[in-house]
C-alpha cells in the first residue's frame, strides 16, 4: 500500500472515531449542553486540518460520518425531565444535519488554511 494512500486512511478513521467517540460520550454525560460536543468538533476539524491540510476535506467527511454513526446506531435516550419538560427527541431534519456538519468542516478549513500558511512560511 502507498503511503500516501494509507496516510489517507489513518486520516479518515481517526476522524470518524473522534466525532464518535466525542457525541456517544458527551451526550451521554449531559444531555442538554451541546457547546462542548460542537466545541470539540470544531476543535478536532482544526487540529486534523493542520495535521494534514492536503486531507482537510477527508477529515471534514469522516468527522460528519462520525455524528451520522453516533446518532443512528446508539442514540441516546433522554432523560425523564427533559422529555416532561421539552416531548420527546425528534429526528433530524436534513437541514438540521447540515447545520451540525457546518461546525466540524468548519473547523477543518480554518486549519486546512493554517496548515498551508504555516507551510508557506516554512519554506521561505
Amino acid at each position: 500500500m502507498h503511503q500516501p494512500v494509507a496516510a489517507a486512511g489513518r486520516q479518515f478513521l481517526l476522524a470518524v472515531a473522534i466525532s464518535f467517540v466525542l457525541l456517544f460520550a458527551g451526550f451521554r454525560i449531559l444531555y442538554d449542553s451541546v457547546i462542548p460536543e460542537v466545541l470539540g468538533l470544531v476543535l478536532a476539524g482544526l487540529v486534523l486540518g493542520l495535521m494534514r491540510p492536503r486531507l482537510w476535506w477527508l477529515s471534514a467527511l469522516g468527522l460528519c460520518i462520525g455524528i451520522v454513526l453516533s446518532q443512528r446506531l446508539f442514540p441516546v435516550m433522554p432523560s425523564a425531565a427533559h422529555v416532561a419538560q421539552y416531548g420527546p427527541p425528534k429526528p433530524a431534519r436534513v437541514g438540521e444535519m447540515f447545520l451540525l456538519w457546518a461546525f466540524p468542516t468548519a473547523g477543518a478549513v480554518v486549519g486546512a488554511i493554517v496548515g498551508f500558511i504555516r507551510s508557506y512560511l516554512r519554506k521561505r
